[in-house]
């Protein structure tokens, strides 16, 4: 069998290959860019690709075979940052994609299968036994008239130089409880109450259902041929999960990573920096005629790190931003760093959490992954020097508005972000080893906005 390796980045447009790979992967692609993040084996006849695809801070001059070793090393701490995170109980935007995390075997069959058996069971809790609900056609049928199908496929009786249709074809709906696929999946079910344990799932009984054969497979051609027909996202994704049941080979995990790297470097922050879990601004409260209404909808910031000072808490606010610089050198300008609408909400953050809380001080930076790529011959300001695993490179205060009014002298620190740039390999081996930020690190982050 022949073996390919191609390599890629997030957000590469879609060449020939990638355009082949959306159509049996469309989730790994948005607006003709690649988003996913990770490592996918396709097999066509007699050929097999496995495709590597890096962070878009990876540097494009490294994104070859002849690193390869390096570039399947990072794919592999990356999926253990996935797994870990997914142990964690964090929940990925392609969640309904992944029935299992990854796993470091070998074969290409390794479902792990308790985590298959939990989401089905989890399914079944939540929306019960699949049950055949269609709307059929048929000539003369129940049911209201379908003119377009009748028009489509009935022939008419001139009268009066006017068609007359003497017979109709008519729509109705069709409920069928004892389904093949109704019972495929209660016998699933139940077999999966089996590889769990009652208790575990918390004293479910057995369904009753007739009994099918011990082993499945054999109805993985009807699973298979009837997932055409369903569109409704529940039943996407049951049908997937039975077949994978199954022990059919469709929907087998052949590819280890995520389509949301950007809640990735998120939470691996957090849980570096951070040391408050959960921070949030609880719900807004409405006062209308005197009478206050609470409403709905929460400020999260990503990451809020709490440090004793001296005589009060110290506060530091992090947003955790994936994104890559872009250094125009010519005219000292910047792109792709976080947008006015970004330093508003930080600085609103702030300014909120000051207002409620007493501290000795406040500090708000952004991080952002290391990426030197766009940077030209000014790496020196914006890259991390030898022997540190973040760099504390300035601030971003918000644009003015221009309201024609006598402009404030604009020397409030507390409007200033920081600017931390972080080394993606040495944060993910802190998390991946529990480790959290020292406390003289913190500090550091405060350097250019100490108030």
């Amino acid at each position: 069998m022949m073996r390919h390796i191609a390599i890629v980045r997030e957000g590469d447009s879609a060449s020939d290959f990638l355009k082949l790979l959306s159509v049996e992967k469309p989730e790994f692609f948005k607006r003709g860019s690649i988003v996913f993040v990770g490592m996918y084996t396709l097999k066509r006849n007699n050929e097999i690709t496995v495709l590597y695809s890096l962070p878009k801070y990876y540097p494009k001059q490294k994104c070859n075979l002849e690193n390869l070793p390096e570039i399947q090393k990072h794919i592999k701490t990356i999926c253990r940052v996935v797994e870990k995170l997914r142990s964690e109980g964090r929940k990925f935007d392609d969640e309904e994609y992944l029935f299992d995390p990854y796993e470091q075997g070998q074969s290409k069959k390794a479902v792990n299968r308790y985590e298959l058996a939990e989401y089905i069971i989890e399914d079944y809790l939540q929306n019960g036994l699949y049950v055949k609900d269609i709307i059929e056609s048929r000539k003369n049928g129940p049911g209201r008239t379908s003119w377009g199908k009748t028009v489509a496929k009935l022939q008419p009786v001139i009268q009066n130089h006017a068609p007359v249709y003497l017979e109709m074809m008519n729509r109705y709906r069709v409920i069928d409880e004892n389904d093949i696929i109704s019972l495929i999946h209660a016998n699933v079910v139940n077999q999966c109450l089996d590889f769990l344990g009652i208790p575990v799932c918390n004293g479910m009984e057995y369904l009753e259902t007739e009994e099918l054969e011990e082993d499945l497979s054999c109805y993985s051609s009807t699973i298979n041929i009837r997932s055409t027909y369903v569109f409704k996202e529940r039943e996407i994704n049951l049908f997937k999960a039975l077949e994978a049941w199954c022990e059919t080979t469709r929907y087998y995990k052949n590819y280890a990573g995520v389509t949301c790297f950007d809640r990735v470097w998120e939470w691996v922050n957090d849980s570096v920096w951070g040391n408050v879990k959960a921070p949030n601004s609880g719900n807004p409260v409405y006062c209308v005629n005197n009478i206050k209404y609470r409403g709905r909808g929460e400020a999260i910031p990503d990451t809020i790190r709490i440090e004793k000072g001296e005589n009060q808490p110290e506060v530091y606010i992090y947003d955790s931003k994936y994104y890559c610089i872009e250094h125009i050198y010519g005219d000292k300008s910047v792109k792709g760093w976080p947008a006015n609408s970004d330093i508003v909400k930080q600085v609103a953050y702030l300014k909120l959490i000051k207002s409620q809380h007493v501290a000795d001080a406040f500090y708000n930076s952004f991080l952002l992954p290391e990426s030197l790529e766009g940077c030209g011959d000014d790496k020196e300001n914006f890259g991390i020097p030898d022997g540190q695993w973040f760099s504390v490179i300035g601030y971003v205060e918000p644009g003015a508005f221009n309201l024609k009014l006598d402009m404030k002298p604009n020397e409030e620190k507390e409007k200033r972000v920081g600017l931390i740039i972080v080394k993606p390999e040495k944060i993910y081996d802190m998390y991946l080893s529990g480790r959290k930020a020292a406390y003289s690190d913190v500090r550091e982050t405060s350097k250019y906005i100490s108030l």
